[in-house]
């Protein structure tokens, strides 16, 4: 009960971490309001929009790999999950290029973007994978190393380089989740 109920609260507790520390760096090196709304209006569409796009996967998903587990098929699980991330990849990634060609901002800005969107889509459809194999260790290890990097890349973005800040706090989130994945 200990590991499902860390596995289901510990990596959002940790990206809220993550979030409100790169946010209070920002309000200590006084950056412009604009720039910080800018960045969180980002991340939370970025972890809203991935969450509903995985979310009727997640289903189909957990049901396969329960059917697959009782029936003693484990070599079927891990291409399921090559074949369900391409999928849905595919399907996120069609409304998400809509959104940010249309929108006003910077291409630095919308690559960014696309990017921490489709990290979070293809995170959210791992742990799925690693919650119903029951690994929960290396989810959080992962997730520890991964907002732990981002955390000091943004802290380091900010204060020692000239980069646009919404920018280099998306760049830093991008190579945590990256981490995140690699790990996973």
């Amino acid at each position: 009960f200990f590991y499902s109920a860390l596995i289901s609260v510990g990596p959002f507790i940790m990206c809220v971490i993550m979030i409100v520390s790169i946010q209070l760096m920002l309000n200590f090196m006084d950056i412009p309001l604009k720039e910080r709304e800018l960045f969180i209006a980002t991340v939370i569409y970025s972890f809203i929009f991935a969450q509903i796009f995985t979310s009727g996967f997640t289903m189909l998903i957990t049901r396969f790999i329960s059917d697959m587990l009782y029936s003693k098929r484990l070599d079927h699980i891990l291409p399921s999950l090559y074949g369900i991330i391409s999928i849905v990849a595919v399907i996120a990634a069609i409304p998400a290029i809509i959104f940010l060609w249309k929108s006003p901002l910077s291409i630095d800005i919308k690559i960014v973007s696309y990017l921490l969107f489709m990290e979070l889509v293809i995170v959210y459809l791992i742990m799925v994978y690693l919650a119903a194999l029951r690994d929960y260790i290396r989810i959080v290890k992962s997730f520890i190393c991964g907002v732990t990097i981002t955390i000091i890349l943004a802290f380091i973005l900010i204060k020692y380089t000239d980069i646009n800040v919404v920018f280099g706090m998306l760049l830093s989130m991008d190579i945590g989740f990256l981490l995140i994945i690699s790990l996973l």
